[in-house]
């Protein structure tokens, strides 16, 4: 087959490249790294860039033919300070649209999106004290507090807007991770308990909110069974590729905590007033500032969002797909820990962050 592959240099890209290792691989990305040599052939190109992209696809189809079986899109900018930057319309939104145009010209077998579960509301906590079976699905509202979120989901407005002139679909991946984590936000949080910072302690809203994460390896087998059934799938379906199972804040804290110092140790997690550990989050970021000139990774949003819960019915994907998950986070993290524990100084380095 012959793949195209956007965002080729990042944690998934790369991934995906390798396990397409077998086929014609061409990728495209704005940074490109000497040690990751797998794509047949790369290109150094910013999405955002419509004239330099256009040029990358006369080449591409110069050098190997018009036709494209599958096209995984997953060029995107992000960052964690959840505020307003033109590089999220610039490169999410009109960089998808740039790409779209300019694939009008191949012929696609698959033109397949990764988007993001941050496209959806989230639940609420309605019920203190109990848990609720009420799960997202494909259908679910969408509306985002997340400058990100939101940015995907303007996103996925434009792909749908395609569905007529190419074979368009939609995966919504929860949070991805690997044996080294990989997760920026689950890394860091491991970190700070591992560093025992006290502010790691503080969980808000009683710590149940709750989050499901996916295996790199159960995302790439997702998206490839989208690309093998290609032809089956009617243009403009939406998956959602998740673990089903899911972990409260309360006992992702538990599980990283006693995987590192075991169950006698007595540094606990303490509930806060959300008013209260917003406040607290704010002077912690405003003194790393004045101390390092660095922020704080974690960010007053970050305890808004932690009230909800983003849970999943993945059965469409189940059945269209046949396709089903083979790792649990829950019983994942001590491997991820394990890496940690092996190798800080390498684990901080591939996670981006200053031990």
């Amino acid at each position: 087959m012959n793949i195209l592959i956007t965002g080729s240099s990042g944690f998934i890209g790369s991934a995906l490249a390798k396990r397409f290792s077998g086929d014609l691989v061409i990728g495209l990305d704005r940074v490109l790294y000497p040690s990751d040599p797998v794509c047949t052939r790369r290109y150094c190109v910013d999405i955002a860039n419509r004239e330099a992209l256009f040029g990358v696809l006369r080449d591409v189809k110069s050098r190997f033919g018009q036709r494209l079986d599958c096209v995984f899109h997953l060029a995107a900018h992000y960052d964690f300070s959840n505020k307003k930057d033109p590089r999220y319309k610039e490169v999410n939104e009109d960089g998808t649209r740039n790409l779209l145009e300019a694939l009008t010209d191949f012929e696609v077998g698959a033109f397949i999106f990764t988007s993001s579960t941050a496209v959806m509301k989230g639940l609420e906590i309605t019920n203190p004290g109990t848990d609720s079976d009420e799960r997202l699905s494909e259908s679910s509202p969408l509306g985002s507090p997340l400058e990100y979120g939101e940015s995907k989901r303007r996103a996925e407005e434009v792909v749908v807007g395609f569905k007529e002139r190419l074979k368009v679909f939609i995966v919504r991946l929860s949070g991805v991770y690997a044996p080294e984590c990989r997760l920026i936000p689950l890394a860091h949080q491991i970190a700070s308990i591992y560093k025992r910072d006290v502010g790691s302690r503080f969980l808000p809203g009683g710590g149940r909110g709750c989050i499901s994460y996916i295996h790199i390896d159960d995302a790439l087998d997702g998206l490839e069974r989208m690309g093998t059934l290609r032809d089956e799938i009617p243009s403009g379906t939406i998956y959602i590729l998740s673990e089903e199972d899911y972990l409260s804040y309360t006992e992702l804290y538990r599980l990283i905590h006693q995987g590192l110092y075991g169950n006698g140790d007595d540094f606990r997690p303490f509930s806060l007033p959300n008013w209260l550990l917003m406040g607290g989050v704010h002077t912690v970021n405003y003194f790393h500032r004045i101390r390092g000139g660095r922020g704080y990774f974690f960010k007053p949003w970050m305890a808004r969002h932690a009230l909800l819960r983003f849970c999943f019915n993945t059965g469409k994907a189940k059945r269209e797909l046949d396709w089903n998950t083979n790792h649990v986070l829950r019983n994942y993290v001590q491997i991820i820990l394990e890496e940690l524990r092996a190798s800080p100084g390498e684990w901080f380095k591939s996670n981006n962050i200053i031990s």
